[in-house]
This record gives C-alpha cells, sequence and structure tokens, in this order.
C-alpha cells in the first residue's frame, strides 16, 4: 500500500469517527430540544453541506495534483532538451573542425554528421506541447530547422563533388554548424530561463 493510500485510509476512518461524534451530538441536541420528527431532514441537511464541501475539497486535491504532474513533465522535458542542446553545440564545434580544409589532422565528418541527424530526429521526436513554454517550443524548432539546413549544406557538397576540397563550401558548413550553436544556445537559454518555474 502506497503512503498516500495509508494518509487516506488514516482520514477516512478519522472521517467516521468525526462524523458518529457529530450524529451523536445531533441527536442529542434534538432530544434536549424535543425536535426528533425533525431530525432526518436536519441530518440530510447537514450531510448535504458535508457532500458540497467534500466534492469541492476533492476536485481542487485533483486539480493541484494535475499541476504537479504536469509541472513535472515539464520540468523533464527540459532537462531533456537541454541535454539535446548540449550535444548539438559540441558535435557542431567538433563537425566545424572536421571539415575544415585547412586542419592539420581532419577526422571523417561522417560521424558527427551522422551525430546531428540522430540529433535531430531526437528533435523530431519531442511533443512541443509538453514543453510548458512557446519561448521553449520556438528554440526547439529553430534548432530543428539549423541542423537540417547544416545537413543539407554537407550532403549538398557531397553530391556535387566528394573530392573537391574548397574554401567556399567548408565556410558555409562552418556558418550552418555556427547557425545550429547559436540556436542550440538560446535553447539552453531557455531551457535554463524556465527550469524555476
Amino acid at each position: 500500500m502506497s503512503e498516500s493510500m495509508k494518509v487516506a485510509s488514516i482520514w477516512v476512518v478519522w472521517a467516521f469517527l468525526a462524523t458518529g461524534a457529530l450524529g451523536w451530538a445531533l441527536f442529542t441536541v434534538l432530544v434536549h430540544f424535543r425536535v426528533q420528527k425533525d431530525a432526518a431532514a436536519w441530518v440530510q441537511a447537514i450531510g448535504s453541506i458535508f457532500a458540497i464541501i467534500a466534492a469541492i475539497w476533492i476536485a481542487g486535491a485533483q486539480a493541484r495534483r494535475e499541476r504537479n504532474r504536469i509541472r513535472s513533465q515539464q520540468q523533464v522535458m527540459n532537462v531533456i532538451v537541454l541535454d539535446i542542446a548540449n550535444r548539438a553545440k559540441r558535435h557542431c564545434r567538433a563537425l566545424g573542425a572536421a571539415v575544415n580544409p585547412f586542419a592539420l589532422h581532419r577526422k571523417p565528418a561522417a560521424a558527427y554528421t551522422e551525430s546531428i541527424e540522430a540529433i535531430l530526429l531526437e528533435l523530431k521526436g519531442i511533443d512541443l506541447a509538453a514543453l510548458g513554454t512557446a519561448e521553449i517550443a520556438a528554440a526547439v524548432l529553430s534548432l530543428r530547422g539549423a541542423c537540417i539546413d547544416l545537413l543539407d549544406q554537407i550532403a549538398g557538397r557531397v553530391e556535387k563533388s566528394i573530392f573537391t576540397v574548397s574554401v567556399m563550401p567548408w565556410m558555409n558548413e562552418a556558418a550552418k554548424a555556427n547557425n545550429v550553436i547559436g540556436a542550440a544556445q538560446a535553447l539552453a537559454e531557455a531551457c535554463k530561463k524556465h527550469a524555476g518555474n
């Protein structure tokens, strides 16, 4: 039995005890004033009032629980999105170095593009409505678009000429990678801004 169920059970027992005590007190008052024939009406009226109060309290408790659940879900989504943004920045910085034609020890860019593709898939899988704020949702869409632009730029260069090394495609790829880094940074800042809310 969960802790909340134990607490609820205790409250139910106390409610029965309190109802019994109130019923006994009401019966004593009715006997004292010799109005026992109206006892059923009085019990019904008092019971109705308690039922209304209990319904309001239960509805409020359910609303609070739902708000807390949604807030927790948004916080988890913010942590996930922040992690994606940080990985996007890290992989784009590495990709920028990998495609630099002037680097002495160039690494193959394929591993980094695969990482960016994986990040893009993660971004596409995010439920934007679950993020909680329009600012974070817009930042996710911006990062998604920047990743698509970068991958399109790299794919276009590879399709044109796999053997040509020129400065212009590298500059375009570096600019697109910087766009991804900027979008990821904006997303990270939006997540951190709304982390406490």
